[in-house]
């Protein structure tokens, strides 16, 4: 997990990276596996949902623009990823986006 929040500009679009680490060490590039991303608010009512992020290694690069409606500055929201390995789809998070 990333241990700090994001912290994004109301009306800014920019990338928020969320590494990965397989204990398996069998998968070591995540690009191929379609990840995507979905931002939710405190009370679960979804912001943006099954965007398409990149990822290089093991890094998802979710790109998140606030200046769509739903952001609201001064608020939390829970971002999480998901991506297809297999026959798993893990959604993981949530880690913390404050919009300031």
């Amino acid at each position: 997990m990333n241990p700090i929040p994001a912290r994004l500009a109301k009306g800014s679009i920019e990338n928020v990276e969320v590494s990965m680490i397989d204990n398996t060490g069998q998968t070591t590039d995540l690009a191929p596996t379609g990840p995507k991303y979905d931002v939710v608010d405190d009370l679960g009512a979804s912001i943006v949902s099954n965007v398409t992020a990149t990822a290089s290694g093991m890094t998802i690069h979710c790109r998140i623009d606030t200046t769509i409606g739903g952001y609201v500055s001064g608020s939390h929201y829970n971002l999480y990823v998901k991506f297809t390995l297999g026959t798993e789809s893990p959604r993981i998070g949530p880690y913390d986006l404050f919009i300031i």
